[in-house]
């Protein structure tokens, strides 16, 4: 059988060229992997932690995943409320400003700059991505209290928005957010209540 060496060399030159990109592909996936998962001693000390942050912070859900997500909810509106008091101090100090400050919080997203009356394309994507978290955590606890409380009716569900609106006053902020979301979800329940009476 006829043998051309160039063509044996050339050959020999792309096997070698693929098994190194498979090698480092294999590796690059090999790295990824043990970013994802810690090592087996380093997931008793994960779960105790996110069991404690589950307890500290009232933190609903079937899994760990949940957790996680109620968690992520509450640093974005945690950041979102820093970003908030950051502006307000912002504009405090600028000489002029009203030193009073504002009789209740107002997130960043919705404050307008003062350069213009309109949100900008920032401040736009800021709102939509807290209102996105906002809508999904709602969703979780629609979810959580349709199996916890069942079905109510409209005297039961005023009853229970006036409750949790009488609350609001004793929490602190991180459980204003969390009632927050229940209260809009048992708003959500008395208006498609009301429309189909």
């Amino acid at each position: 059988m006829p043998t051309n060496k160039l063509w044996i060399e050339h050959t020999e030159r792309a096997a070698w060229e693929s098994v190194s990109a498979l090698r480092h592909e294999l590796a690059e996936e090999k790295k990824r992997l043990e970013r994802l998962a810690p090592p087996v001693e380093g997931w008793p000390a994960l779960f105790a932690a996110i069991d404690a942050l589950r307890e500290e912070h009232s933190l609903g859900g079937k899994g760990y995943a949940d957790v996680i997500r109620g968690i992520v909810d509450r640093l974005s509106f945690a950041e979102s409320r820093l970003r908030s008091v950051q502006q307000e101090l912002a504009l405090a100090v600028r000489p002029g400003a009203s030193s009073k400050p504002p009789s209740t919080p107002v997130p960043a997203a919705l404050t307008p700059s003062p350069e213009s009356q309109g949100p900008t394309a920032e401040e736009a994507r800021a709102f939509a991505t807290v209102a996105k978290r906002f809508v999904q955590s709602m969703q979780r606890r629609h979810e959580r209290l349709l199996r916890e409380e069942g079905p109510l009716g409209t005297d039961e569900l005023v009853a229970a928005l006036g409750a949790k609106i009488d609350d609001l006053a004793e929490l602190g902020e991180a459980e204003i957010a969390d009632s927050a979301v229940e209260i809009a979800v048992l708003a959500l329940w008395l208006h498609r209540q009301t429309r189909h009476e």
